[in-house]
């Protein structure tokens, strides 16, 4: 019922463009993040041709390290929720060269109005530290 109040209120086009924008905003920062060469994760919407439909959405690939791991360490340490595990792609992931396949399975953000850019932000900070915090343990 709040979702409909909400889209009197605010046209779908806005929203898409909130969505995006948050998305952009934490794909732009964890580039930078990561702009050393050679760290074990791979962030999807950088390969077009591997993901079809990615609006509001931030899915990444981390190599070696369990996704659910991940995900809880988002949690614990830094209240943000993710999507982690297959997500139905398990024959993506059996099939893609581009993934190794000793951890399958992916990270996933999703945007909606209701977020902010600190808390995207936080979601950045979050998944860099988990790659440092994970890949320290090998």
């Amino acid at each position: 019922m709040e979702a409909i109040k909400l889209l009197r209120q605010v046209s779908p086009r806005k929203i898409n463009q909130h969505d995006e924008k948050l998305r952009k905003k934490a794909l732009d920062n964890l580039l930078t993040e990561l702009k050393e060469e050679n760290k074990p994760i791979t962030i999807l919407q950088q390969h077009q041709h591997l993901i079809a439909h990615h609006q509001g959405t931030l899915s990444l690939h981390y190599e070696y390290i369990d996704p659910v791991d991940v995900a809880i360490f988002l949690e614990e340490l830094f209240n943000v929720i993710v999507r982690a595990g297959d997500q139905c792609t398990q024959l993506f992931f059996y099939q893609s060269k581009h993934f190794k396949k000793e951890k399958n399975g992916i990270i996933q953000a999703s945007f909606s109005y209701y977020n902010t850019e600190e808390e995207i932000l936080k979601l950045v900070q979050g998944l860099t530290e988990a790659l440092y915090v994970f890949t320290r343990q090998q």
